[in-house]
């Protein structure tokens, strides 16, 4: 399995992300998304440990911070389930 930490760029900032791959061919990508809140998953041990289970049992995981949380670049000015498409 490897780990690949990136940042993916989204309109004038980026988003903190960390793909883990399984060895070998993937047999699909599960993206692992935090909960409404200033939740993170890219430093999140659950999260860490959901990726390397999925990778063994074949799949790649997409695993990402939203902007202004953990990792990621930015501010964020409130936080309710109506700005999370930003």
């Amino acid at each position: 399995m490897r780990t690949l930490p990136l940042f993916v760029p989204v309109g004038v900032d980026q988003v903190a992300t960390v793909l883990t791959v399984p060895d070998g061919k993937a047999k699909g990508l599960v993206a692992v998304l935090a909960g409404i809140g200033r939740h993170h998953v890219v430093g999140g041990t659950f999260a860490g440990r959901l990726a390397e289970t999925l990778a063994e049992h074949g799949f790649a995981t997409a695993r990402f911070d939203y902007t202004g949380v953990g990792d990621s670049p930015g501010e964020v000015t409130s936080w309710s389930p109506a700005s999370c498409s930003a």
